[in-house]
This record gives C-alpha cells, sequence and structure tokens, in this order.
C-alpha cells in the first residue's frame, strides 16, 4: 500500500455541491473531474464553459450537446474590455510601459462576465479548455461565491470531440442571474513579511522553472520585493503533470511528490505556504492539487509577480479561499 493510501482513507468522501456521491477521479476532491461525473454533472444541469486564449478563440474540442458559445477568454480585447478572465490594470505600471492582462476582474465585471454567459447563482460550472487558464477561472468563479470545477480526463472515453464536429445549440444564450459574493474568500495578512523581514511561517515555492528569475521574461525586478527574496524554485507546476504534460499526474504521485516538499498535511502547525508563479495561473494548479490531497494551508501570492511586484498596495495579502 503506497504511504499516502490510509491517509486518504482517513480524510474520508468529499463529495460535490449539487451532486450525490460524484467523487473527483483524481483527488477525491471537489475540484477536478473525469468523463463519466461530467456527464453526471451535466445530467443535473451543471454548465460547461469552454475557456480560451484570445478573445474570439474557438474551442478545440467541445462536449457534444454543451453549448460551444459559452465561451470565455484569458485575456480581453482591448483596455476597456472587461469579459475575461483577467483585465488589463488601470493602476499597474510595467517596465518600459508595457501591459499585461494580469489584474483580477473587480466584482462588477466578473458579474457582467458570468450573466453574459448564462451562469446563475447556485450553478455548478464545470471549466473545459488549456489547464492552466481553466485552474484560474475555476479559481475566480470561487473567490466570488461560484462552485466551479475543472474537466481532466486523458482515458478512452474522453468525451471531447472536435471543435466542428460539435452539435449547434439553437436559440439564444439566455443572460444568467449571478451575483457576485465575497463572502467565500479573504485576504491572508502578509504585512509581517513585506521588505526584508521573512515570516517562519510563510514559505515562498516559486513554482516557476528555475532559469526563470534570471530569464528575459520576467527580468530581476520580480524579485526586487525581500518578500521573494527566499522563494523556493524546489516545487515545479509541471512536476504534477504526466510526461505528454497535457495532463495530471496520479493522485497517489502527486500526494507524494506533496509530501516531500509540504510535509504531512496533518502536521503544518502554523506553516502557510504561497505559491509563486507569473500571473496567478499555474499557481492555482498547485494549490487546487494541493488543497484536494488535504493541505488546507496552501495558498496563492494574489495577482502574480506581475501585480505584486509593480504595486506595493498588493505587497499585503495572497488569496485565500475559505
Amino acid at each position: 500500500m503506497r504511504r499516502m493510501s490510509l491517509f486518504r482513507c482517513l480524510l474520508g468522501v468529499v463529495t460535490f455541491i449539487f451532486t450525490s456521491n460524484l467523487l473527483a477521479a483524481e483527488f477525491n476532491s471537489n475540484w477536478i473531474v473525469n468523463s463519466q461525473q461530467l456527464q453526471a454533472l451535466i445530467q443535473q444541469q451543471a454548465k460547461v464553459v469552454y475557456v480560451v486564449k484570445k478573445p474570439g478563440d474557438k474551442p478545440v474540442d467541445v462536449v457534444p450537446g454543451t453549448d460551444a458559445r459559452r465561451t470565455i477568454p484569458w485575456m480581453p480585447k482591448n483596455d476597456k474590455d472587461s469579459f475575461a478572465i483577467r483585465v488589463f490594470s488601470d493602476t499597474l505600471t510595467y517596465p518600459g510601459g508595457k501591459k499585461y492582462p494580469k489584474a483580477m476582474p473587480n466584482a462588477e465585471q466578473w458579474t457582467a462576465s458570468m450573466q453574459r454567459l448564462g451562469i446563475n447563482n447556485g450553478d455548478l460550472v464545470i471549466a473545459v479548455g488549456n489547464r492552466e487558464f481553466s485552474a484560474r477561472f475555476a479559481k475566480t468563479v470561487a473567490e466570488y461565491g461560484g462552485h466551479a470545477v475543472v474537466y481532466n480526463d486523458a482515458g478512452n472515453d474522453n468525451l471531447l470531440v472536435p471543435f466542428a464536429l460539435a452539435d449547434k445549440v439553437s436559440g439564444d444564450l439566455v443572460k444568467g442571474d449571478f451575483a457576485t459574493s465575497t463572502e467565500d474568500a479573504a485576504p491572508l495578512s502578509l504585512d509581517s513579511t513585506v521588505g526584508l523581514g521573512v515570516d517562519g511561517n510563510n514559505q515562498f515555492w516559486d513554482i516557476r522553472n528555475s532559469a526563470y528569475p534570471h530569464g528575459e521574461k520576467t527580468k530581476s525586478y520580480v524579485y526586487a520585493q525581500g518578500t521573494l527574496a527566499k522563494a523556493s524554485n524546489a516545487l515545479k507546476f509541471t512536476d504534477l503533470l504526466d510526461e505528454s504534460g497535457a495532463w495530471y499526474k496520479s493522485a497517489d504521485e502527486v500526494s507524494d511528490i506533496l509530501l516531500s516538499h509540504f510535509g504531512d498535511p496533518k502536521a503544518q502547525g502554523n506553516m502557510q505556504h504561497v505559491i509563486v508563479c507569473d500571473s496567478e495561473g499555474l499557481s492555482n494548479i498547485v494549490m487546487w492539487s494541493a488543497r484536494s490531497l488535504g493541505y488546507d494551508n496552501v495558498f496563492v501570492l494574489a495577482g502574480g509577480l506581475h501585480e505584486f511586484t509593480m504595486n506595493a498596495e498588493n505587497h499585503k495579502y495572497v488569496a485565500v479561499i475559505k
């Protein structure tokens, strides 16, 4: 028996909201679902949202019988567009005047986006698409009081078919009645770690490739703040993916990896693990996986390194989902 098998048995069975004892295939959680669970959730009126990179992009693969028009991009069309998972910030300034769509939409913007997609309060949303964008979408939904899971299944029963073969849904996409709520989310203060002081209870994990801190992509400015000076590169998000890089490793394998980095989830004490990446997308994959396996003390640096380093007001908090 693998070392974590007994632990997972002790954890018990976690069920989905609005489902009847449906279990996530990989992590016994309410984050990731396989084909069988996807079918069952759709039968119970869950809504599939297709996550793409740019406005106007079509999903590559879709689930037959779902509405492929229910699509949201990661990036907005322009500075004024807010229909996206991330938007341009009105307050951040970047080196060389560059702009990145890294900011989180505000409550009003997210409400409008969900309503445009036909999402109602109480709906369970299933994100399908790029794993990074889907994880970021699911976390944003949760932060604003909604319920979302991510579809991930590399098996032979994968339900996805090419977009060109998708069923066409007739009629208009009816506007939803979704309204954001921040009751399920709260900021975790990092005041004691700002500047050169490092709180011993906060451990930072930079999950990007170890070459990134000095690479052309992020340059040295991302480490200008002392808070992240000691961030570890020992854990990478790719450690959690299979050899193809397209799907996640088994729960046992992920469990062993996280155990070797974070330690026993039942012996964490006051430790808080803060996962760091450029724009909060990849770090969500690690956070959700860790929480799915019993680590409720794993959080995400709000906005990622770009927002954190460009605006001192962001240096006080990480994103917390209760």
